[in-house]
């Protein structure tokens, strides 16, 4: 995997709002529709052509940035598996084990998959299941910012949604999913619940945050997959890139 050149977390002002914003994500329950109006296709092996209550100890300073860990890591690897063999499913169930069906569903299972329970510390913790994995990793200090994701970090976002209904941008931790691979363009591949389509790959790109599609030979391809849920667009942060908050290294718990 490659090196991501550049990152950027917010959008600068002026984005157009296209009618791509019905297909937004959020963490609610999978619903997906009968028959998909997009195909979702991986890189691996294929393109991506176009057809709270949060608490107080997530809102101190950011953590340190960190080099990538190595890319031959076996259980980060197991996780980028169990992520991709959930694709397309309409019941989450690894090796014997239900998981909601829901964003937090997929990423905890992925772990599963790999021999790890993101889940085990859950009691120590409030909030949604996306704040309780946060607050797990935070825990064993394996939060990071970087600009070079790899293959099985989970990824957190802010905003995806507005959880508490009250029209203002302050929802911490909505939504995650996993990093399933990065190319050298710094096109970031990741499996997630889509809140309308279930469990799919999409796209963001860091290096080129504030593009949603662009024609690549003749092809509109996905640069950065919309993020903000159907009619909750409030400013002009709506994409993956924009709603970005970290990455986390759950392949590394103990």
């Amino acid at each position: 995997m490659q090196r991501i050149q550049t990152a950027t977390r917010h959008a600068a002002a002026g984005i157009a709002v296209f009618s791509i914003l019905f297909f937004f994500a959020g963490c609610a329950a999978i619903q997906p529709a009968a028959g998909s109006d997009r195909a979702y296709t991986s890189s691996i092996g294929s393109n991506r052509t176009a057809s709270t209550d949060a608490g107080s100890d997530i809102s101190g300073a950011k953590p340190p940035r960190r080099p990538r860990s190595s890319v031959t890591e076996p259980k980060r690897l197991l996780v980028v598996e169990g992520a991709l063999s959930l694709i397309g499913k309409n019941a989450i169930v690894v090796k014997g084990k239900t998981f909601p069906n829901d964003c937090t569903g997929v990423v905890r299972a992925a772990y599963w998959y790999a021999g790890i329970d993101l889940a085990k510390d859950f009691s120590k913790y409030t909030g949604n299941g996306v704040t309780r994995i946060y607050k797990t990793l935070k825990a064993k200090n394996l939060l990071y910012i970087t600009n070079t994701p790899v293959p099985g970090d989970i990824i957190f976002w802010d905003n995806s949604y507005d959880r508490n209904e009250d029209g203002e941008w302050n929802d911490p931790l909505t939504h995650t999913g996993i990093v399933v691979s990065v190319s050298d363009d710094g096109q970031i591949e990741y499996v997630h619940a889509n809140y309308r389509k279930g469990i799919v790959i999409e796209y963001m790109n860091l290096a080129d945050p504030d593009t949603n599609t662009k024609k690549v030979k003749g092809k509109i391809v996905f640069i950065n997959s919309a993020m903000r849920m159907r009619g909750q667009i409030v400013n002009e942060l709506w994409l993956s890139s924009h709603l970005l908050r970290e990455f986390g290294q759950g392949y590394l718990i103990r």
